[in-house]
């Protein structure tokens, strides 16, 4: 009986850290966005240069309140780019927008 509880106890734990893991921001900008954007956020790719992607290195999106604006875009579609709502989890979006901001910041850094 004590190893059942004991096996249940660690399964419980197991899973619920695994629900609480935050997705790789990083790892979904490189699958879902670097194809037009670029893996260094600049747009200089084919699919970048036909439709005029600005980068997204420019200084407002290294603001702390970046992630928002990115958010939103990302959800909602912006300029066109297609909203991506139905193909990412709202914690997707979240974690894909700071990564970008980090990109930003990265690149803006002195």
């Amino acid at each position: 009986m004590l190893s059942r509880i004991a096996y249940l106890t660690v399964l419980f734990a197991f899973a619920t850290s695994a629900a609480a893991a935050e997705p790789d921001g990083a790892a979904l900008y490189k699958t879902k966005c670097a194809s037009c954007h670029g893996p260094d956020g600049r747009g200089d790719t084919p699919v970048g240069k036909a439709l005029k992607i600005r980068s997204l290195l420019d200084p407002r999106w290294a603001a702390d309140d970046a992630p928002a604006a990115i958010a939103k875009a990302v959800r909602e579609g912006s300029q066109g780019m297609p909203a991506m709502a139905s193909k990412l989890s709202a914690a997707e979006i979240e974690a894909v927008a700071k990564a970008t901001r980090d990109l930003a910041r990265t690149a803006t850094a002195p």
